[in-house]
Order: structure tokens, then C-alpha cells, then sequence
């Protein structure tokens, strides 16, 4: 009532409302514009009941076909007594209908092998509500009864009152599990940033007011005002003729009846309030808060044209632009002395609110002087625009990004595909096929110049129309009169233009006489080469991805030789430290326009590289990652950098729950051990940046190498870029070749896992507790039971959801898996992970032991064993067809660990020998252990010493 009465006020004083605008899916499909492209792939069509469609075949991944029906309601259609509602009614959906009574629809999918959360699943936004399926080809029985409950969400729902009252429990668990810190800030700044509008009133998590008042007669009014054929769209792309995805939606859709009633009007999102200032500051001050952020958000309230030739001109020159302050940033935050650690900038629309954004990542508490930076490069930039060489970059960025949209079109998912159809239809633009949007870009950018980019940012910054905020999120105290003072003197401050810098020549090359090697075959299509200092490169060939190139280079290391912390700060700054030759900002720039992409981590037994590109970019990824080893940049200031934020993420992390059960776990499962168990606040805070070099330096120097790649390759042309980039490196040691882990001395030794019960207490602002159960199991030295003991993870996953979120009505999504080390003896856990409020902690606790007792008393039922047993075969071939498969599980380690080729060669009928004995027997086995408990609980003020009680 008190929003109703706000807004008439505000309708009457200063008519800052709109009218309710209609704000309805795209009046004809395909949507867009006739002056643009669509993609001629797609089927497009409107059936007499006004439901919208769009079909697509398309054979990625193989044997699957994905379903999209999106609802064009979420949030933003509640009224104020209904806020939750839409994400209520989504819940609800999988509780009972005409065609899956008695909640029955999870049950009867998983019969076909559709693994829940994975396969069937949903989302509720601020202005849609989506069902996601994607089912086998093989079984149309399963296809039909997809498409059948699609056409029941929208008309046959039973809402049963008994349902209602079990699902109010799971959603107020959700709601309790998304109270993080960040979507506390997102609420605090979108009262600042949408003052009189709706979007920052209606989350699409609702209030705990609505959810607990919630009933049938609630429910069934919001689903009957919004769910109708006229307000939705279906998608489906898969691997199925046209004809045949035709006759799907038609054999179920075609006679479905038009809603009754007239559709209703949706609720005006509203306008500025008239009182809010064209410049606002927000600060969201919380000790849970992690890396201190600030943003500069411009938001203009103008009409949106309909999509043209001309606006998509116009939107694609905005990004570009944000494209080019982006880069600004980030060659920024490289400066010793900047206050910024990271930064990008971005344009789009949303809600028909335009939107201009420039983002950084403070350092050490310098809001105010990262405040007066960012906007004097904006300035610097809406005066004296983009230099022809920024213009020249961003550019080579888009058109790589177009270019590697093309060559990899045919590897998209379906499911990618069903989003941007009913997106489309939605957002009424035109869908292009890459080719298409590559074709537009390349004409657009032909004859681009520098002052377009600066006239297009000065549009979206600098209109007397836009609504400014800066936002600040951070656990530190701010003086807002401080920051207020540093923005306003930014605003008015004189800027000179950005001086030129010379970009320093890319000094790494092949080497000129590529060194010996071997080259021997091996099973499974796999080749392996031996260079003459010791590398190894296993290669794979496979065309199922066209232009996908996926590699990896494995440094082996010592397992548990690193000091405390050492290994993640060298992890945290591997990538930014650059070359011995190059920042990071000039190798990104003497990249741009490539595919490469190249990611660092460290794990217990090796420094790992890992990344992709396309066909003709693998001898550049290549010759990258060589100089990252052989001529790494030791620049302290950088790994200064990131040693300070990691201290502030820490600090923060002790009021946060969940990363306070990370850390307790990680410790406890892996006994402490400094190089293994994640460190102690105060041994980072002793850590210095030469540490790292200390450490990793003979790492890169002599450690074994063994590379991977996998994918759409020549490999006698792989062969030779290996060779003269990672083969041509200094000698190294020998790889250390297990060829069978049950062997005496393959894994190495390491402490067993101590049953124990493990209690901490958190000072933070939600009430909440996490409970994590572990039994211990085995190591990867028998696959076979591996493979089992992940299936009776699966049936305890099960059992958890019946138990606690069927029965109890409490956890929103208990979990349970299963572990097994590849390098530690012993070393293998089913671990179950339950998310309750404090008050039933321990009947949750008891919940999970009696799931476990009753598997390993009982055995698996004929039922539970049919729903583990059929999503996992039905997924093996599509798991197999990728390629991350081939290179993470099998070919990244074939040389080193070479029993993992026989372990792919018989993976599918061995699981397909699974049995329910077998997994009974198992469950009998290892769970009725005692297992290690570890509970975390937290509370607003928490008179409970923070720590382990054991």
C-alpha cells in the first residue's frame, strides 16, 4: 500500500511515470528488422493461439534435442502482494500436473536418463520465466512428454495445496542461500541507481512475507493472468529433421486454445523519481564484502528504437568504444602506482533503460583516487576521444571474436541456440547467423573513425538526460563526503590528452632449427612425440568440433614441497606478471585479433596451462606459453598487487560462510598440509612477493613437460610447433610415468582421513548453516570402483533430496559426490553437502546419516538404481563427444599416466556392467563408516569462539 501511495504522488506531481507501456514479445516472427539479416536456419512461426516458436536443426551435441519454453513474466509482473510469486509458481511446475501427477515429472524424466539440474531445470528473472529440457533423440516418448509438460506449465498445473506447503520451506532455503553480501549490495545500489522504479523493488527471490502468505488461490491467479500461449515462446534445436522438430510442437501445441481472457497489461517499471539527483553516490559498507569495487553507472531513460540497420550501427560503435576504455583500464591497473587492480566499461540496454558503465577493483582502500581516475579517463576520453592505433585494436578484438564465432558456429550447443532464439524473440531483434553479423562488423569497421567512438561515448556519459551513480561496495569505512569532494573535483579537473606509447616489438619466435624427436602411435587415434630435452606432446586429432583446438602443458612438481601459500599467490599473479619482455598489457595487445586463450593453475602435482584457439592460432598459443616458462616476468609490484588483494578477499572470507566451510574442508580433508590445505590469514599476511619466485622459478626451469592437444588439428603440423616452441626449451627432467597406480610407490603417501565431528561459528548478518558429511574411500587405483562409488554418491544425492527437500521441505539443493585422488594413496571421499537455517542444522545432520544408513542397510531400490544408472548412460557418448573430455581425462596425462587409455577405451561398458548388487554391496561398505562431520553455522552477533571444535 505505502509503494501504491508513492507512486500516485509521484504520477500526480511530476508525471515521471509512463503510461503502462506495453511491453510484449516480438509482434511478428522472425523479429527484427527487415533491413537486417536473420539466420536462415531457423523456422520461425506463430501458432493460432498466439504461442511463438522457433526451430533449428542442429547435430551438437549428437542424439540431443533442447526445449526452451520461456514465459515473458517474472518479477516485474508481481504486484506488491505478490513479490516471489513468479519464482514460486516455477517451483511449482515440477510438483504436479495433468500429464505428471503427484510430483511426479523429476521421477519420470530421470526413467529416460534425464539427470535433473543438468537436463531439467528453470529460472526466473526480473522479466522471464524459463523451462529448460534437453532430452535424447533416440526415445520419442521422452520428446513427447517434454513438449507435453511444456503445454501443461502453461494450462494444466495442479498447485496442490500439500506441494505448496513442502516447496515453501525449499524457497525460503533458497532465499536464505542467495542472501550473499554481493546481492545485499546489488539491493543497496538499485535503490540509488533506479530511484522510482520498480527494478529495485522486485528481486526475483520475493520477500519472506509473500512466501510465507503464498497459497493455491495466490499461485493459480498469478498463473492464470501470465501463463498463456500468446505470452510465451518455444524453441527447440536438435539433432532431428526438420520436419520431425516441426511435428513435436505442432502434435502438441497446434490444438491447445487460445487464453480466455483478454491479456493482461503489465505493470509500468516506472521512471526517475523526480527528486533524485542527476549525480548520486551509494556505498555499501558490509564486512563480508570481498575486493573493495566502484562503479560509475550512467543511466538514461530514453526511447529505445526498434531495431535497424541504423541502430545496430549505432550499438555495435558503443561497444567498440567501451571496448577501447576497457583496454585503457587494464594497461592502468599494471602501474605501480595506480589505485585500481583491474577495469572495464560497457553499453547495452536494459529494460529499455540505456546503460553506460565504467567498473574498477580498488587497491587498498583507495576509493576516493580510484573515484577521480576513472572519471577523468572517461573525461580524457569524451574530449579528446580514441587514437587510431585504440580505434585499430578494439577493432582486431571484434573481428576475432567474429572470426572465432564463425570458424566454431557448427560446435554451439543446442541449448546456447534455443537461448538466442527465444531471446530474440523477446528483445523483438533480428538473430543473425555468424557469418552474417561477421559480414555487417567487416563493412562497419572499413571506414570507422576515431571520433565516432568519441561522439557515441559522449552520447551515453554525457546527455543532460542521464541519471549518474557511483557505487561502492567494500569492507572498509568511506568517508562519502571524501569521495563525494574526489568525484566532483574529477568532473571539473583539467585533462590532457593520454601520451603515446610505443608498443616494444614481440621478441618470441619458433626456434630456427627445430630439434629431434620421435613420434610413436598409440591406441585411440592418440600420438605421442619425445623431443630431445624430455618434452612430451600427446596429440588427438578429432573433427567432431570443427576449428576447435583445446591444449595443455602439464610442468610437473614436487607434490607437497611448496611453502604455505606460496603456491596460490604464484598461481593468483602467474598470468599478470607478463614476460621477461613484456607486460601483460603489451602481450594482450600483440595478441589481439588472435584466438589464443591461456589460463594458469596450480595443482598438487603440476603447474598446468590450459586454453584454446583456433587451427591457425595453435603455433601462436604455443609460442606464448613457451615464453611464459622460459622467460617469465618476476615484477614484484605486480605479485605485490595480488598478494594485498588476496589479504582483503581473506578478511572478508572470515564472515562468509560458505568460504569459511571451503576453507575448514580443504584443511581437514587434506590434514593440514601447507602445500595442499588452503593457508592461514596471518601466514599470507607474512607472505612476500620474492617468495614466489623463489619457488616457482626452478619449477619453470627444469620441470617435466608434457603437452596435450586435442581437437580439429594437422598433427604433423602440430608436431613441428611443439618442437620448435615447448621442445626447443632447455633440458628438463624426466616424466615421471606411472603406468599402473595400484603399484607399490605410484601414489604418494599421505596421511588417512580421520573420522571426527568439526563445529565453527561465523559473525555474519544471515543465520545460516552448512553441514558437509565425508566418508572415506579409495584412491583412482581401481577405476571400476571408482566409477561405482560415483553412482552410489548419485543414489545418496537422491536419497538427500527426497529427505530433505521433498520430506522436510528445508534444503534448497543438497548435494552429494564423490572423490578420488589420482596422486594421493588413499585418498578418496562420498561427500554429501546439505545448506539448512541454524534451527534445524542438526535434524538436517540426522537427515543425512539416516540417507546413508538406510543405503548402505538397505541397499539401493530398483527405482533409485534406474535413476542413476540411466542419466549416466545415456550422457556417456555425449560426455565423450567433447573434447575437454578427451584432453582432461585421458590425452593431458597419457604419457605420464598411461593406464588412463585403456580406462577410456572400456569406460562405457563398464558402467554399462553396473549393478544394483554392486552398488549396494559398496554403499554397505563405506558408508556405514563413520564419517568426518563438519558443520559451519552463522549468526549476527555470535557469542561462540570462531574455530574448529572437534
Amino acid at each position: 500500500m505505502k509503494v501504491w501511495i508513492a507512486s500516485v504522488l509521484l504520477c500526480v506531481l511530476g508525471g515521471v511515470f509512463l503510461a503502462a507501456e506495453e511491453r510484449v514479445l516480438a509482434p511478428s516472427v522472425p523479429p527484427g528488422s527487415e533491413d537486417l539479416p536473420h539466420d536462415p536456419a531457423y523456422v520461425w512461426g506463430q501458432l493460432d493461439n498466439g504461442l511463438r516458436y522457433a526451430l533449428r536443426q542442429h547435430g551438437e551435441p549428437e542424439g540431443q534435442v533442447s526445449l526452451r519454453l520461456m514465459v515473458y513474466a517474472g518479477s516485474l509482473e508481481e504486484r506488491d502482494e505478490e513479490q516471489g510469486l513468479a519464482h514460486y509458481l516455477e517451483h511449482m511446475a515440477f510438483k504436479g500436473s495433468d500429464h505428471f501427477p503427484d510430483n511426479s515429472f523429476v521421477q519420470v524424466m530421470q526413467a529416460y536418463g534425464v539427470a535433473h539440474g543438468s537436463q531439467s531445470n528453470a529460472h526466473t528473472g526480473f522479466d522471464e520465466t524459463v523451462y529448460k529440457l534437453d532430452l535424447p533423440v533416440e526415445d520419442a516418448q521422452a520428446l513427447e512428454h517434454g513438449m507435453r509438460w511444456f503445454r501443461d506449465v502453461l494450462e494444466a498445473l495442479h498447485l496442490d495445496e500439500r506441494e505448496v506447503e513442502i516447496e515453501r520451506g525449499v524457497i525460503l532455503a533458497e532465499k536464505r542461500d542467495r542472501d550473499t553480501a554481493q546481492f545485499r549490495a546489488a539491493q543497496t545500489h538499485f535503490s540509488q541507481r533506479y530511484p522510482g522504479m520498480l527494478l529495485h523493488e522486485r528481486w526475483p527471490i520475493g520477500i519472506e512475507e509473500t512466501i510465507r502468505a503464498a497459497d493455491v488461490a495466490t499461485l493459480r491467479s498469478f498463473w492464470q493472468r501470465w501463463y498463456r500461449p500468446d505470452n510465451a515462446v518455444v524453441s527447440v534445436v536438435g539433432d532431428m529433421p526438420m520436419e520431425d522438430l516441426r511435428e513435436l510442437l505442432y502434435g502438441v501445441f497446434a490444438d491447445m486454445p487460445p487464453a480466455d481472457e483478454q491479456r493482461a497489461v503489465k505493470p509500468s517499471r516506472g521512471g526517475f523519481a523526480v527528486e533524485a539527483p542527476l549525480r548520486r553516490i551509494s556505498v555499501h559498507r558490509e564486512d563480508e564484502v570481498g575486493a573493495t569495487t566502484l562503479r560509475l553507472y550512467m543511466v538514461a531513460d530514453v526511447p529505445q528504437e526498434a531495431m535497424s540497420q541504423e541502430r545496430w550501427r549505432r550499438d555495435t560503435i558503443h561497444r567498440l568504444a567501451a571496448g577501447v576504455l576497457s583496454n585503457r583500464l587494464s594497461d592502468i591497473s599494471e602501474r605501480a602506482d595506480a589505485p585500481i587492480l583491474s577495469g572495464s566499461a560497457g553499453v547495452w540496454w536494459w529494460h529499455d533503460l540505456r546503460h553506460g558503465a565504467v567498473s574498477v577493483q580498488v587497491r587498498e582502500q583507495q576509493v576516493a583516487a580510484a573515484a577521480a581516475l576513472m572519471i577523468e579517463e572517461l573525461r580524457r576520453f569524451l574530449l579528446y576521444g580514441p587514437s587510431a592505433a585504440e580505434v585499430q585494436q578494439a577493432s582486431a578484438q571484434a573481428l576475432s571474436r567474429a572470426r572465432q564465432a564463425v570458424a566454431t558456429a557448427d560446435s554451439r550447443s543446442s541449448a546456447q541456440l534455443t537461448v538466442a532464439a527465444y531471446q530474440a524473440v523477446k528483445d523483438n531483434h533480428n538473430l543473425m547467423s555468424p557469418e552474417q553479423y561477421q559480414g555487417l562488423l567487416q563493412s562497419l569497421l572499413a571506414d570507422i573513425e576515431p571520433e565516432e567512438l568519441r561522439v557515441a561515448v559522449h552520447d551515453i556519459f554525457k546527455g543532460t538526460d542521464v541519471h549518474h551513480s557511483v557505487e561502492v561496495t567494500t569492507a572498509h569505512d568511506i568517508d562519502e563526503t571524501v569521495l563525494a569532494s574526489a568525484v566532483e573535483a574529477a568532473w571539473q579537473a583539467v585533462i590532457d590528452p593520454s601520451p603515446d606509447e610505443e608498443l616494444p616489438d614481440w621478441p618470441y619466435a619458433l626456434a630456427q632449427e627445430i630439434p629431434e624427436y620421435t613420434v610413436e602411435e598409440r591406441s585411440l587415434g592418440i600420438r605421442t612425440a619425445t623431443f630431445a630435452n624430455n618434452a612430451v606432446l600427446n596429440i588427438m586429432p578429432r573433427e567432431e568440433h570443427a576449428q576447435q583446438v583445446l591444449l595443455q602443458i602439464r610442468i610437473g612438481r614436487e607434490p607437497g614441497a611448496a611453502p604455505e601459500g606460496v603456491r596460490r599467490l604464484a598461481e593468483r599473479s602467474f598470468l599478470r606478471r607478463g614476460t621477461g619482455a613484456l607486460r601483460q598489457s603489451q602481450i594482450r595487445q600483440h595478441l589481439v585479433g588472435s584466438s589464443v586463450e591461456l589460463s594458469v593453475s596450480i595443482t598438487d602435482d603440476a603447474v598446468l596451462m590450459s586454453g584454446s584457439s583456433l587451427p591457425e592460432d595453435v603455433e601462436r598459443w604455443l609460442v606464448y606459453a613457451a615464453a611464459l616458462i622460459d622467460d617469465p616476468g618476476w615484477r614484484e609490484d605486480i605479485i605485490e598487487q595480488q598478494l594485498r588483494s588476496w589479504q582483503d578477499q581473506l578478511r572478508a572470507a572470515e564472515r562468509d560462510l560458505q568460504a569459511q566451510m571451503r576453507y575448514h574442508t580443504q584443511r581437514i580433508l587434506n590434514a593440514s598440509l601447507p602445500d595442499r590445505a588452503p593457508p592461514r590469514l596471518q601466514v599470507v599476511e607474512a607472505l612476500t612477493a620474492d617468495a614466489v619466485e623463489e619457488w616457482l622459478a626452478p619449477i619453470l626451469a627444469q620441470g617435466s613437460l608434457e603437452v596435450a592437444v586435442v581437437g580439429d588439428i594437422d598433427p604433423d603440423q602440430v608436431i613441428q610447433s611443439v618442437a620448435g616452441s615447448i621442445g626447443a626449451l632447455s633440458r628438463r627432467q624426466d616424466l615421471r610415468i606411472v603406468e599402473d597406480l595400484a603399484q607399490p610407490g605410484a601414489l604418494y603417501e599421505s596421511p588417512p582421513l580421520r573420522p571426527g565431528t568439526h563445529q565453527f561459528y561465523v559473525d555474519a548478518r544471515v543465520p545460516r548453516s552448512e553441514t558437509i558429511v565425508a566418508w572415506p574411500t579409495r584412491d583412482m587405483s581401481d577405476i571400476a570402483q571408482v566409477r561405482r562409488l560415483g553412482q552410489v554418491a548419485t543414489a545418496l544425492r537422491i536419497r538427500l533430496r527426497e529427505e530433505l527437500r521433498s520430506a522436510m521441505g528445508e534444503a534448497y539443493s543438497p548435494f552429494a559426490g564423490h572423490h578420488a585422488s589420482d596422486v594421493w594413496e588413499g585418498q578418496g571421499f562420498i561427500q554429501a553437502v546439505v545448506s539448512v537455517s541454524p534451527e534445524v542444522a542438526d535434524e538436517a545432520l540426522q537427515a543425512v546419516l539416516r540417507a546413508a544408513q538406510g543405503l548402505a542397510e538397505e541397499g539401493l531400490s530398483e527405482d533409485i538404481f534406474t535413476q542413476v544408472q540411466r542419466p549416466t548412460l545415456s550422457n556417456l557418448p555425449r560426455w565423450r563427444a567433447e573434447n575437454r573430455y578427451w584432453l582432461g581425462q585421458v590425452v593431458g596425462q597419457a604419457s605420464s599416466m598411461p593406464q588412463r587409455l585403456e580406462w577410456a577405451a572400456t569406460m562405457e561398458d563398464n558402467f554399462a556392467a553396473i549393478t544394483r548388487e554392486e552398488l549396494s554391496q559398496l554403499a554397505a561398505i563405506y558408508l556405514s563408516q563413520n564419517p568426518i562431520v563438519i558443520q559451519g553455522l552463522s549468526a549476527e552477533t555470535s557469542d561462540q569462539d570462531s574455530g574448529d571444535n572437534e
